[in-house]
């Protein structure tokens, strides 16, 4: 078992937080610009967030549509509230 999965919180307040920071440092660099590939870039940003959040739920053992909280404004906090229902999980621990 990898650190990712014994420390699921962890690790999705990480790829969140990475995810983030690279939403914000491109708000800066192409301030100027506009189009098509800003579009592409922010969508796969966007994509990679809700991935992020559906392994950790599916690692946590949980239902995906959970998932839906990504697209509430701080849904990820109730995400990160959820227990851990996954028994291989809870019994290495």
């Amino acid at each position: 078992m990898s650190w990712l999965e014994r420390h699921v919180n962890w690790s999705m307040l990480i790829g969140w937080s990475a995810v983030g920071t690279i939403e914000f440092a491109l708000l800066f660099i192409t301030a100027a610009e506009s189009g098509e590939t800003l579009f592409v870039i922010y969508g796969a940003l966007v994509t990679l967030s809700l991935l992020i959040g559906l392994w950790g739920l599916q690692v946590k053992g949980r239902s995906l549509a959970w998932a839906l909280l990504c697209f509430i404004p701080f849904g990820w906090i109730a995400i990160l509230a959820l227990g851990n229902r996954n028994a291989a999980l809870l019994n290495k621990q």
